[in-house]
């Protein structure tokens, strides 16, 4: 990998100001030629995926590096050779090529953990394992899923509810029985991909154990669902923190939250509206 002036440097400033040399493995950047899918790139199209590629770079060293105030944002931003256009509370602006700018983030924002954190292993995201369910006193079904927006998912399995992938079985199988789908989250974690799979194979299997039908289930299961010894479906957790989907997807409804890396349990959680 070249070390050219626009590739982010592998410097992070650490929480107490000393530095520490991060190995990064940039995503690759396309500047011209052809794309995966045959067609060509445009300059256009070019210069946007290579930005967003460079703000997502900058934004995990920053995270790496915890940088926790303004200061250390536009230290960061001289060290790396960035032009600072604009600076507010919690980010600042920085000005690209031409016309585009991009804001990069304090490492406690929201906003921020959604490029991940480098780390030896990988890079380390916020994962949510979630259960889409439909259920009368006799029968029960659900969905188990995982994802980094859970807002944005659950728009995404509302507007999609019709079909033949995904969550849409389970959708059918609520129909037929005039039962509504609810949602509800099982588990938050912080790490890897591989992470979040495992965790959601787990799910899988302890809804499985408990006896719920998976419409669906050969199109939409994570490989190696495997229930490990003393994991259990929370069936009455399960039943008081979900809320109906079109509700949640709306945002009328508030969503049952879960502490970073925790799982449902028998105790009810903080709510919060999802943003």
């Amino acid at each position: 990998m070249d070390g050219g002036p626009d590739r982010p440097k592998r410097i992070a400033k650490e929480g107490n100001g000393a530095q520490r040399a991060i190995s990064v493995q940039l995503e690759p950047v396309r500047r011209h030629g052809r794309r995966a899918d045959g067609l060509r790139w445009n300059r256009r199209e070019s210069s946007s995926h290579s930005t967003m590629t460079g703000k997502k770079d900058y934004q995990r060293l920053i995270n790496a590096g915890a940088i926790a105030d303004i200061a250390g944002l536009l230290t960061f931003a001289a060290e790396q050779g960035l032009t600072v256009a604009k600076r507010g509370d919690a980010y600042i602006t920085i000005k690209g090529s031409g016309p585009r700018r991009f804001r990069l983030f304090l490492a406690s924002h929201s906003k921020a953990g959604k490029a991940g954190v480098l780390t030896a292993a990988g890079v380390l995201y916020d994962f949510w394992i979630y259960a889409l369910v439909a259920h009368d006193l006799i029968e029960s079904a659900c969905y188990i899923g995982q994802t980094r927006g859970v807002a944005r998912r659950m728009r995404e399995h509302w507007k999609r509810r019709t079909g033949e992938r995904g969550s849409s079985p389970l959708f059918d199988w609520a129909t037929e029985r005039g039962l509504t789908v609810h949602v509800v989250l099982l588990q938050a974690l912080s790490g890897i991909q591989s992470d979040a799979d495992r965790a959601e194979a787990e799910w899988l299997a302890r809804a499985a154990a408990a006896g719920y039908e998976l419409p669906g289930v050969d199109v939409w299961a994570p490989r190696g669902a495997r229930l490990r010894p003393g994991l259990v479906w929370p069936s009455a957790a399960v039943r008081s923190s979900n809320r109906p989907l079109e509700q949640v997807a709306a945002g009328t409804t508030r969503l049952v939250r879960l502490a970073k890396n925790s799982e449902l349990v028998g105790d009810r959680p903080e709510e919060f509206r999802l943003e």
